[in-house]
């Protein structure tokens, strides 16, 4: 998704985090967010709560509650 142009929207980019935050990997979403934001895409509201929690989730509590702000 990264990759095409124009890019997808940020709404289609959270669907594709939940779907990879259901299968448990956390690593993976989070990485994929910060590409994100490299990329251009200004995150919402929901993006940002899926990755708070993924933050949470792989024990990396603290960057959780940092994340964003």
């Amino acid at each position: 998704m990264v990759k095409s142009r124009p890019l997808p929207s940020v709404i289609e980019f959270s669907k594709l985090l939940t779907a990879i935050e259901k299968l448990k990997k956390y690593d993976v979403v989070i990485s994929l967010g910060e590409k994100m934001e490299m990329l251009g895409i200004t995150l919402d509201l929901y993006t940002y709560s899926i990755l708070i929690n993924c933050f949470c989730r792989s024990s990396q509590l603290p960057l959780g509650f940092s994340y964003g702000w």
